[in-house]
């Protein structure tokens, strides 16, 4: 046993009154904050119909849609029309009004919209049909104030000769601009891509990617590390590509990461994310198709989500495996039904990935359902950790059910840290709605920083206010003892309860750690620091108040 007195420790707090006090009352008992899980609809269109949501986070949640010009209109009910913008605080409340980045009318309308974010800056890439152009714009926009810059040509192409319909953009380290964009021919075929980056005083020349040989869509674009990395599909060999750029201006060769010569396994829209030196592509494929009517192309019943990955910048590339179940090769493959909407962006997955402040990933897809009240969801998958090959999965629940099954949703999905936030279309006119949350559980430990001890004491540690954002029940609880002053022989009492014990033998600091898990995750460890302090003195000092 010690001897507590023969060690003059102590610890010194200063209270500068009542205010103080709450300060070092939040400190001592602080919890992890949690996203708003409420669903919010941006749009709130009425009658019009909204489209093409995108989002990106960086210091607040910037989500971009286009949106009808016109109820009545020659084109109305497809979201072609305006460009709209909103944003909120990361933790899912906040919303400003809608920002108008583009105003739409019969002769020049926007079609698709991407968003990227640097701090409080959006850069917003749309594509527009004006007169008798397809024009991609890029405008820069303030989050904090809502409102825009001037917009930017980035390209324009007679529509008697090209078609434009997808862009997407990224921000490199420096908050410049890149975007990639898709350009058809007139009859939307033999598809080619495209890239152009803004270097922090001039937008830079049109750059090839992908032209000829092909039938080349659906680009997508992530910057990390120094290089830029593009996936795309090429619907006329059933492939998707992979192609990297480094800032120093140069583009590597065309890197096929699936292909297959079957209709039946043709694989769909890709997307990209990076972290470090670490790159992921998740792609959806027809894992089953079928002829029947109304339908006069083969039709695909059910599809599979896969992934590949590289740890190198792109240099290499693990094989394929499925999202959520890591399964390699031919095996069998979880499969997701169609939403059978006839549109086959409708039915399709349409899968989007984002990557944690670690470099772990997340995957949003929506799918569709075996009833007609329970016919469209968004799914999810995430990791909060792998190995240098394999990612350690854990398959969710749905996030939502479609409260209409008229129409298909698409998410898009971002995850900075602790935060899931997923953008979606529902209902009758395809509003666009938000959703974020705190996705997995949180360990919470509840026990005092400092204690003033003469001899050995006990204190508890505490993890009942452990949660999990959706309700899921704590059913494991793992402590662990990472720390103690020289000389103790302290050890906790019950590893395993929900609140153990611990003998406080020596002066000096101790730090405790807990993870929780639910079925269907388990948390990041929370770590706590004790010190035990033969004296604690608390000096209050005066508020002086000045009239």
């Amino acid at each position: 046993m010690t001897n507590f007195g023969e060690r003059r420790r102590g610890a010194v707090v200063l209270l500068a009154g009542g205010l103080a006090a709450l300060a070092l009352a939040a400190v001592l008992a602080t919890v992890v904050a949690a996203v708003d899980h409420t669903r919010h609809n941006l749009s709130e269109t009425g009658a019009l119909t909204s489209a093409s949501p995108d989002l990106a986070v960086g210091d607040r949640v910037a989500v971009v849609w286009t949106e009808d010009y016109d109820q009545d209109g020659p084109d109305s009910g497809k979201g072609y029309g305006h460009v709209y913008l909103r944003s909120g605080l990361e933790d899912g409340g906040g919303w400003g009004s809608k920002t108008p980045v583009f105003s739409g009318d019969a002769s020049s309308y926007a079609i698709k919209s991407s968003v990227a974010v640097a701090g409080t800056e959006a850069h917003v890439a749309y594509v527009v049909l004006e007169y008798s152009y397809y024009r991609v714009y890029y405008k820069k926009c303030d989050l904090t104030l809502g409102t825009c810059g001037s917009s930017f040509q980035i390209e324009s192409v007679a529509k008697s000769s090209n078609k434009i319909t997808w862009v997407d953009v990224a921000v490199d380290g420096s908050g410049n601009p890149r975007i990639v964009w898709a350009r058809y021919d007139a009859s939307g075929q033999n598809g080619d891509i495209f890239y152009k980056a803004y270097n922090g005083s001039n937008w830079g020349g049109r750059e090839d990617v992908a032209v000829g040989g092909g039938n080349d869509g659906a680009p997508a674009i992530a910057w990390a590390n120094g290089y830029v990395h593009v996936v795309w599909n090429d619907e006329q060999y059933y492939s998707i590509y992979y192609k990297r750029r480094s800032d120093a201006g140069t583009w590597g060769g065309s890197t096929p990461l699936y292909s297959t010569s079957s209709h039946e396994e043709q694989p769909y829209k890709p997307d990209v994310a990076a972290w470090g030196g670490r790159v992921f592509v998740v792609w959806d494929w027809c894992s089953e198709d079928i002829f029947h009517s109304p339908f006069t192309e083969p039709y695909c019943d059910y599809f599979s989500l896969s992934y590949r990955r590289s740890n190198d910048d792109g240099d290499s590339w693990l094989p394929y495996r499925d999202v959520g179940t890591d399964q390699t090769g031919s095996t069998s493959h979880q499969v997701y039904e169609s939403t059978d909407a006839e549109e086959l962006a409708l039915s399709e997955l349409r899968p989007s990935i984002a990557l944690n402040d670690e470099g772990w990933p997340t995957v949003v897809w929506h799918v569709g359902g075996s009833g007609e009240g329970d016919r469209y969801k968004i799914n999810y998958a995430y990791a909060l950790d792998g190995a240098t090959s394999s990612v350690n999965w854990v398959i969710s629940h749905t996030v939502l059910n479609q409260d209409t099954s008229t129409h298909a949703s698409v998410a898009a999905a971002v995850m900075d840290g602790q935060h899931l936030h997923t953008v979606y279309m529902q209902g009758d006119e395809w509003d666009v709605y938000y959703e974020g949350f705190t996705y997995y559980p949180h360990a919470v430990i509840n026990a005092p920083a400092m204690v003033a001890v003469t001899q050995p004491v006990t204190i508890t540690l505490d993890g009942s206010g452990s949660y999990d954002p959706q309700g899921a029940p704590v059913i494991t609880y793992t402590w662990a003892l990472i720390q103690k002053p020289s000389g103790s022989a302290v050890s906790l009492s019950n590893p395993s309860a929900v609140a153990p014990t611990i003998i406080l033998d020596e002066l000096g600091r101790y730090k405790v750690t807990l993870q929780v898990e639910t079925a269907l995750a388990s948390s990041p460890v929370t770590t706590k620091s004790i010190l035990a302090a033969e004296n604690v003195y608390i000096v209050y000092l005066p508020l002086v108040m000045r009239q």
